[in-house]
């Protein structure tokens, strides 16, 4: 049975193209970035199923495939990500409701990232994207606002 928390990650399913600005990582030097999403509602509307790249300098920069879902038994959101870096999760993304939008935190030995998701209407919405290495700060790494294209 479909809830409000898979009605919620629904929200993410589309065309998406966004402008995006990078910090400086240890990954990458800041500078502005495209990016384009597509998301689909999958497996009777109970995951969603996204597709990321990133361009920078007219180059796929970084790609990454995502998928969330409402853990009902758990009472949690989650997200399972993979992308270029090649790193293998410990373990999903644990997501929370935030306003109106999606907040998640992954962990592993490296440290942990935080995603969020804010939706500013139908069409539209931000994210955010903060690093902290194993016993260090949060660092912003990310700023993107993103339209919808379908």
């Amino acid at each position: 049975m479909l809830t409000e928390h898979h009605r919620l990650l629904h929200r993410l399913a589309g065309r998406w193209r966004g402008a995006e600005m990078m910090a400086t990582t240890r990954w990458a030097p800041a500078g502005p970035a495209e990016s384009e999403a597509v998301a689909e509602v999958a497996l009777g509307g109970t995951h969603v199923f996204q597709s990321y790249r990133q361009v920078r300098d007219g180059r796929t920069a970084f790609e990454s495939r995502a998928v969330f879902a409402w853990d009902g038994e758990r009472e949690r959101f989650a997200m399972f990500l993979f992308d270029t870096m090649g790193f293998v999760p410990d373990g999903p993304g644990i997501g929370v409701r935030d306003g109106d939008g999606l907040e998640f935190t992954r962990r592993s030995a490296r440290g942990a990232g935080r995603h969020r998701y804010v939706f500013a209407d139908e069409g539209r919405y931000r994210l955010t994207v903060a690093f902290a290495p194993a016993g260090g700060d949060w660092t912003d790494m990310l700023e993107g606002d993103y339209q919808r294209l379908d």
